[in-house]
């Protein structure tokens, strides 16, 4: 994927909405990610999604409740995913954004490592599930991820209360 970071942040940039572009470059992380299995073309990918309608488009939402929180709690899945989803934490420029890896290497996970190198540490505070298994078992994760997800929570259930006025 780091082959294609260039490509993808000139079209962020030169998009009419780099936001809009950069949410849709790092969903189709996740489509590639849903391929692993499979040999997947990942351009044609990238430019179907990118390009789609979408059947349920929140990301005007997103973007709203982006701007009034107070935490954002951006949890990595895999290693090539991040690069992608890097793109997008860099288009959110949220000054309280922590992104989560997994404790260590599982499968195709992200790890602190990845993060890194992928330059995750200059736009977001990398922190760890501190757990090893696939997703993240709330009896296994560690107390600073379990501190930034309820702080996190909190912040949404304050956005959600203005949507009610």
């Amino acid at each position: 994927m780091m082959q294609h970071h260039d490509e993808l942040k000139k079209m962020i940039n030169t998009a009419d909405d780099p936001f809009n572009m950069a949410l849709r470059i790092a969903m189709a992380g996740n489509v590639i990610d849903f391929g692993a299995q499979e040999q997947l073309d990942i351009r044609e990918t990238l430019d179907r999604v990118v390009h789609s309608d979408l059947a349920i488009d929140d990301s005007e939402r997103l973007r709203s409740d982006l701007k009034t929180a107070e935490t954002v709690l951006y949890v990595g899945d895999n290693c090539g995913e991040i690069v992608l989803d890097e793109l997008f934490v860099e288009a959110i420029a949220h000054p309280n954004l922590y992104f989560a890896v997994r404790g260590a290497p599982v499968l195709n996970d992200a790890t602190l490592d990845d993060a890194k190198m992928v330059g995750l540490n200059e736009k977001a505070q990398i922190i760890t599930t501190g757990d090893n298994a696939p997703g993240a078992v709330w009896e296994n994760v560690s107390e600073e991820f379990r501190s930034v997800f309820k702080k996190r929570m909190l912040s949404f259930q304050k956005a959600r209360e203005t949507w009610k006025d």
